[in-house]
């Protein structure tokens, strides 16, 4: 039998507040992808519960994702090049 490779919620959310903080995205629009990618909001709902002008939300939407996978991106990097290490240790 094959072992359950879905990541529990915990480490789920501790994976993705990890990846926020590497990618220094400010606490108030750590919110804004979850909000709009997650949860479905529109950009007109997060305008509304944030007091932001729409094209603001929009733009530090855009900016947080940037951030996000840029630091997904180094994370898996810095991941690959530690299993590099550790098997050519080995």
């Amino acid at each position: 039998m094959m072992p359950d490779r879905q990541p529990t919620g915990d480490h789920t959310l501790m994976q993705r507040d990890s990846v926020s903080k590497v990618a220094r995205i400010p606490e108030d629009e750590r919110m804004l992808p979850i909000w709009k990618e997650v949860e479905g909001f529109f950009v007109s709902e997060v305008s509304l519960v944030t007091r932001l002008i729409e094209n603001t939300v929009k733009v530090r939407w855009f900016r947080a994702r940037h951030r996000l996978v840029q630091a997904a991106a180094l994370l898996r990097l810095t991941k690959l090049c530690v299993r590099c290490l550790t098997s050519t240790l080995r």
